[in-house]
C-alpha cells in the first residue's frame, strides 16, 4: 500500500488554511453586523379585571305579537389572531323567570383544571329582554392561559348565553 510520508503534515496544513479563510471572512463583515442586536421589547399581557360595561345590542323580531321585545348583546374581548382555533365553548340552556323581572349571573372559567391554550380572544352573546347587563373579566384573559368571566343580565324575564373563548397553542 501506498503512502506520504507528510500525510499528518498535510492535515496541520489544511486546518491552519481553513482558520486563516475564516480570519479573512469575519474581518469583510462590517462593524454593524458585529453589534449585538438590541432586546425587543416584550409586551406585557394586560392587566385583569377588566369591565366591559356597554354590550352592542340588538334588538330581535318579536317571535309572538304580544312578546316583550328581545335583545341580542355581543360582548368581545381581544383581538382574533390567524391560526387560532376555538378552545372552550358553553351553551346555556334558557332560564326563564316567569311574570317576575330579576337578574341572572354566571361565572365561567376557562380551563376548569390545569393549563389551557394561550386565549386570543373571547366572544359572548347574551339574549335578554333588557339591554341592561354587563361583563367583568376578573381573571387571565387575552395573552394568559386562562380566563374568567362573569356574565350578568339585569331586569330580565329570560336569559340565554354563548360563551366562545379562541385560542393559540404558542
Amino acid at each position: 500500500m501506498f503512502q506520504f510520508k507528510d500525510e499528518p503534515n498535510m492535515l496541520w496544513k489544511a486546518l491552519i488554511l481553513l482558520c486563516c479563510l475564516v480570519i479573512v471572512i469575519e474581518s469583510q463583515i462590517s462593524d454593524e453586523d458585529d453589534i449585538p442586536a438590541q432586546p425587543k421589547k416584550v409586551k406585557k399581557p394586560k392587566k385583569t379585571s377588566t369591565r366591559v360595561t356597554v354590550p352592542n345590542a340588538e334588538k330581535l323580531p318579536k317571535a309572538i305579537e304580544n312578546a316583550d321585545p328581545t335583545y341580542k348583546l355581543k360582548y368581545a374581548i381581544g383581538d382574533h389572531q390567524f391560526g387560532e382555533i376555538l378552545a372552550f365553548e358553553r351553551y346555556s340552556g334558557v332560564v326563564w323567570f316567569g311574570t317576575n323581572k330579576s337578574d341572572a349571573e354566571i361565572i365561567e372559567r376557562y380551563p376548569s383544571s390545569g393549563e389551557g391554550l394561550k386565549v386570543t380572544a373571547v366572544d359572548i352573546t347574551a339574549i335578554q329582554t333588557t339591554t341592561a347587563g354587563s361583563l367583568e373579566l376578573t381573571r387571565g384573559g387575552p395573552g394568559f392561559r386562562n380566563v374568567t368571566v362573569t356574565l350578568r343580565a339585569t331586569n330580565t324575564l329570560f336569559w340565554t348565553y354563548n360563551i366562545k373563548v379562541y385560542g393559540k397553542l404558542f
